[in-house]
Parts: structure tokens; C-alpha cells; sequence
């Protein structure tokens, strides 16, 4: 643990990198409360992939720590440690050779950087955590160490059952441990022992099967997007996995030039070597009855087959491989590297320890900054459009415009068409103000792919908004939502628009199907609040502000729409000057007093309740602030307010 913790110092403190941000910082509706904890469990589609284990394990984060990246570095880092304490503690109950080395390797090895300094991959580390403590109860259970009966047997085998369905809610590469049992029992007795140990896993495949099915599902669905697996032949996916695992190995024993995106390498026919190789290694194993090498070789291919080009994965679409991919399978090299190593000098194992350890010094230093991270990844391959692409995403959350816009048109230059790169740049120019080229980049985009561009749309939209032509934009809102139906973005977009454009019954079917798409969605519900207060219907849209604010207590804006309706509502049944002062007051809290339209309902609040000189101070505040803004209309109709509360007369809407 101290090993671990030493060596992964560099990347503690390091930001929100590629895509944690969909998992630590922008599942906004799932994060909030018991409801969004609910939602990751009940609704797949809520989360990017269905691991509701790891996703449950960020909602904590979120309520513990905020957007603190320090406590989730850590606690990856931690779990990464127990489970290379649960490591050794596996190997030396089987009485393997090196077992203390073999965890250590594991535990400071340059390859598992990008698993455990990933903030997204505590997937990798948790299921791999829960994984081996499933092997340490099932041992018990099934008698590898222990030969006497009893019942913490039966306790441990349905400790296995239950570890087994955390680890695949965890992440879906649990689905190997059957597998992984059966080799290990092999190894054991000499036999395959299908009583002994392949009923006893039986409920691990039947408990597996619906969360592979649906794993699998989403992958297709939500990530893969089904464009990739049915263009790549039998062939090729049979080069691929008689590749990789030699690619995996090689990188295991002699970790230079780590990448994040490896290249994508072109198949050919002389690749079939590798899989030749293969088997001829395999056959060699059998024949000359190395049992324990075999036993290992297995352990490795098979924790690695889910990844070698037969199953859809998401990463394999910009690259074959991935050291994230390999953190399971590198268990099997570390216990073979191990064994051998103790029968050298101490020294040298020691030597190669601390060479591992500055190397993944040197790798977790990486995930310290975003240019960093992404400066290496762009130098570490050679063909980087995929890396020139994400680099300015995250340019882009960090409004560094111009940069980003450098990125993508970087990447455009090694492939031309790629699509993503294009409504990417569009953006950027859009931010930078050069609407018409992001438009001419959009329309690029969509004749390029017109059945898989509802972002484009969805982009354009936004563009022409920008430009004053709403007309323009409710015309590519409601195209990006025909091609992609559940575009939330594009729904409460094309709302907002209808509701400003005066359009309210459409606006309220927006608004009525995102509380379809994400039911109890504050945004969704604050919009037809709004809906209902400008058409009069004032006690209606109290009722969905308050239905918003249980999703979302902090919504700034909800807050002050309830306050301005219980302190100025015509009705005297619906006033409540001592709420609407507690809610403004709240309201005003969060915008840290720097919304001059939001200390404008306090000031309502105030003179509500009888405080007209508090709500004199606050209308002269309110009404500097709003002029610092350039907000002229603004500041007139708080300086209106002023000089009515001047006169003890608080304000009432119209009936």
C-alpha cells in the first residue's frame, strides 16, 4: 500500500482528464440526492456504461468532496493497493513462489498508471478489487487451503456469489472469473474438476449472463454505436488475436513508450505469425506438460479474450490496445515474473522493483495537467488525429478557444473527414466568433455522415441562435432531435427557444418529453413552472418549482422564481413573506450576490415581509450591479422598485 501510494504522489492532485468528466463531473442529474442514486441502479441508460457499483461510487464523491479531484485520485489509488494486498494474500495461500514479489510488481508496474491515475478506470480498479476478494472467499469455499467441512463454508461460497455480482456491476471484465476458477482448480489437482469446481461457478454464469446481455447492449447503443464490429472480418479479428496478447506481454516485460492511444496498426497477412506462434507456444506448454506455465499462459490469453477484437469495444474504434486493458491479465506475467526472479539474488529483484516504480513515477506524472496528458499522448503516436481531437475538447472546457481551434484543424490535416473533428472546430469558431465558418464546417459534417450527425444539428442550432436567426435554429433543433429522438440537449434547447419566441404549447411539449427522457429533472421542470407563470397560472407554477427544487434544492433559479411569486403574488392565499425571504436569501447566497436580477427578488422578499429599508439597500445594490453589467433596462425597472418600497409599499403582480 505505502509502494502504491509512494509512486502514484506525481498524479494526486491531477485534474479531470478525456472523459471523467461524464463520469466524476457531468452525470449532474444521477449525482443530486437519493433519486439520482436511485436513477443509476433503475435507469441503464442514466449512465454512460451500466457499472451502477462504480457510478454509486462517485455519487459519494460527489456528496463527499464536490469536484474535489484529490479524494477520487486517492481513493483509486487505494483500492489499486488493496487489491494488490488481496493479490499477495491469494498467491501465498496457494503456496505460489514469489508471492510477495508478484504483488508488489503489480503494485508499482508503469502499466496500471492508466487504470489507477485515471480518474474514469475506478471501473478497472474496483471490479479487479472485488474480483480477487471473490477468489479468496471461493478458495475457502471450495477447499483449496482448507480441507475441513463446515459452515463458514457455506458462508464463503455465498460471500463468492455475492462479491462476483459487485465485481461485474463494477465493470463487465469479471465476467472471466469462472474461467479464471476452473484454470486455478485445474492447476491444482491435474484434472478438471467439474463437481468440485465447475457447479460451484455455475451460479457465477447464470447471476453474470444478464449484466453481460446488458453491458453489451449499451455498449452497442450508447458508445460503439454499432459502426464498428460488422465491418471488421473473421480475419481480422483472428490477426488480432493472434497479436495482441504478445503486444500486452512485451509491454509488461519492457514498459517503454506507454501511450494512452496506441496507433492503430493496418492488418496483414504476415501478421498471422503472431497467432501461429500462439498456438505453437500452447502446444508446447501441453506437451511437455508444464502445468504451471500453461496454467499462466491461460489465466493471461483468457482474461485478455474479451479484448481481443471478438466482443465490441468502445477504445477499439481509435486503437487495438490499451495498458487499461491489460491491468487483469498482467496479474498472470507478474506471478510468472516473480517465480523466476527468486531464484536470482535479492538484489536484483529489488533493482527491478525501484525501476518500476520511477517508471510509473515518471507515467502517473502525466495525469498531472491537462496539456501534459495530452502533449505525451499527441508525441506518442504517430498517427494522433484521435489525440489532436480530445486534446481540444478539453481545451475547449477550459475556454482556451483558440488553442483547441489549432487542435482540431491539426487533426483535420491527418484525416480529413473526421467528423467529430468538424463539429468540434465548428464550435470553437463559433466561441471565437467566425459563425459563418462553423456553419460551412457543420454543413461539411452533415453531408459527410447525414444519419449520424444530430450533434451537427444539434451545433448549428446553437449557432444560428447566436446569430439572431431563430427561425433557422428551431428548424436544426428539430433536426438533430428526428435523427437521435432522446437528445436532451436538444430538447431543453428548442423549449428555451419556443418559450422565448412565444410559442408556448410547443414549448411545453419539449419540456413534457425530457421529463419523459430524465423523469424529476429540475431544468425540465423550472421551464414549465416558467411556462405557466407567463401565461398566469401562478399557482401551477409553484407547483412545478417545488417539484424542481426536491431534485435540486441549490437550482439558483428556481429559487428565485418561488421567492418573486410568494412575495408578490396577487393572490393573498399564495403569498408567504417569511419562505419567499428564506428562499431569495438562499438564491442570493449562491449567485454570491452577483446577479443584480436575483438581488432584485430579495429586495421583493424584503419589502414582502415589511423590511423597506433593507429593501431600499438592496434595490440600490441591485441597480449598481446591473449598470457595472451594462444592463441599462435592468437597472431602470430596479431603480422603479426603489422608489416604491421608498413609499412602504411593497409590490403585487397584476391579477
Amino acid at each position: 500500500m505505502a509502494m502504491a501510494l509512494l509512486v502514484y504522489l506525481p498524479c494526486l492532485n491531477g485534474p479531470l482528464l478525456w472523459d471523467d468528466k461524464d463520469w466524476f463531473g457531468a452525470m449532474e442529474w444521477n449525482l443530486r440526492g437519493w433519486q439520482g442514486l436511485w436513477r443509476l441502479w433503475t435507469v441503464p441508460e442514466s449512465i454512460q456504461q451500466y457499472y451502477p457499483v462504480t457510478a454509486m461510487s462517485f455519487w459519494i464523491d460527489h456528496h463527499l468532496w464536490g469536484g474535489w479531484t484529490l479524494p477520487a485520485h486517492l481513493e483509486n489509488v487505494l483500492i489499486h493497493g488493496a487489491s494488490a494486498v488481496l493479490f499477495w494474500m491469494l498467491l501465498k495461500r496457494l503456496q505460489i513462489r514469489g508471492a510477495w514479489l508478484a504483488a508488489a510488481f503489480f503494485a508499482v508496474h508503469p502499466v496500471m498508471v492508466e487504470s489507477v491515475a485515471w480518474i474514469t478506470e475506478r471501473k478497472n480498479v474496483l471490479c479487479t478489487f472485488f474480483a480477487l476478494a471473490a477468489l479468496l472467499a471461493h478458495g475457502k469455499a471450495a477447499g483449496w487451503w482448507e480441507s475441513k467441512a463446515g459452515h463458514g463454508k457455506v458462508f464463503a461460497e455465498l460471500l463468492a456469489v455475492m462479491l462476483v455480482v459487485i465485481a461485474l456491476l463494477s465493470k463487465v471484465s469479471a465476467a472471466v472469473l469462472p474461467g479464471v476458477v476452473m484454470v486455478i482448480g485445474w492447476w491444482r489437482s491435474g484434472t478438471l474438476r467439474w463437481r468440485a469446481d465447475g457447479l460451484r461457478v455455475l451460479p457465477w454464469i447464470v447471476l453474470s449472463m444478464p449484466i453481460i446481455w446488458l453491458t453489451s447492449l449499451m455498449e452497442q447503443a450508447q458508445v460503439v454505436g454499432g459502426d464498428w464490429m460488422p465491418a471488421l472480418p473473421l480475419s481480422d479479428r483472428l490477426l488480432l488475436a493472434g497479436q495482441l496478447p504478445w503486444f500486452y506481454l512485451c509491454k509488461l516485460l519492457w514498459p517503454a513508450q506507454l501511450c494512452v492511444l496506441y496507433e492503430k496498426w493496418a492488418l496483414a497477412g504476415w501478421q498471422w505469425l503472431g497467432l501461429i506462434m500462439l498456438i505453437a507456444m500452447l502446444a508446447l506448454l501441453v506437451w511437455r506438460r508444464w502445468h504451471g506455465a500453461l496454467a499462466l499462459a491461460l489465466l493471461f490469453i483468457g482474461t485478455l479474450f474479451p479484448l481481443l477484437g471478438f466482443f465490441e469495444v468502445n477504445g477499439m474504434k481509435y486503437a487495438w490496445a490499451a495498458d487499461r486493458w491489460a491491468y487483469l491479465p498482467a496479474m498472470a506475467v507478474c506471478v510468472g515474473a516473480a517465480f523466476w526472479l527468486v531464484k536470482l539474488p535479492r538484489g536484483f529483484a529489488a533493482v527491478l522493483l525501484i525501476a518500476c516504480g520511477i517508471l510509473t513515477w515518471r507515467q502517473a506524472a502525466l495525469y498531472a495537467s491537462v496539456d501534459g496528458f495530452w502533449q505525451a499522448t499527441v508525441a506518442g503516436n504517430p498517427a494522433p488525429w484521435k489525440a489532436h481531437n480530445d486534446y481540444g475538447s478539453q481545451l475547449m472546457d477550459e475556454n482556451r478557444y483558440a488553442e483547441a481551434r489549432t487542435q482540431f484543424e491539426t487533426a483535420l490535416k491527418s484525416y480529413p473527414e473526421y467528423v467529430a473533428a468538424m463539429v468540434n472546430l465548428a464550435s470553437a469558431l463559433q466561441e471565437l466568433g467566425y459563425n459563418a465558418q462553423a456553419i460551412e464546417w457543420l454543413d461539411r459534417a452533415i453531408v459527410l455522415h447525414p444519419e449520424k450527425c444530430a450533434v451537427a444539428h444539434y451545433n448549428k442550432a446553437i449557432v444560428f441562435e447566436a446569430m439572431q436567426r431563430r427561425e433557422d435554429a428551431e428548424a436544426s433543433f428539430k433536426a438533430a432531435i428526428a435523427l437521435k429522438p432522446d437528445f436532451f440537449a436538444a430538447h431543453n434547447d428548442l423549449g428555451n427557444l419556443l418559450l422565448v419566441t412565444g410559442k408556448y404549447d410547443e414549448a411545453r411539449d419539449c419540456f413534457l418529453k425530457l421529463l419523459e427522457l430524465r423523469p424529476g429533472n429540475a431544468k425540465a421542470l423550472t421551464s414549465l413552472g416558467n411556462i405557466h407563470f407567463m401565461q398566469g397560472e401562478t399557482g401551477r407554477a409553484l407547483g412545478y418549482f417545488a417539484k424542481a427544487l426536491e431534485d435540486d434544492p441549490d437550482m439558483t433559479s428556481t429559487l428565485a422564481n418561488t421567492a418573486w411569486i410568494l412575495a408578490t403574488a396577487a393572490d393573498d392565499k399564495l403569498r408567504d413573506a417569511p419562505k419567499a425571504l428564506q428562499q431569495a436569501t438562499r438564491a442570493v447566497e449562491l449567485s454570491k450576490r452577483e446577479d443584480p436580477s436575483i438581488l432584485q427578488v430579495l429586495a421583493g422578499a424584503q419589502a414582502s415581509a415589511g423590511e423597506f429599508d433593507q429593501a431600499v439597500a438592496t434595490c440600490v445594490e441591485a441597480a449598481k450591479l446591473a449598470r457595472a453589467k451594462s444592463n441599462e433596462g435592468l437597472a431602470s425597472s430596479i431603480e422603479a422598485l426603489q422608489r416604491q418600497f421608498e413609499q412602504k409599499q411593497p409590490f403585487r403582480q397584476s391579477r
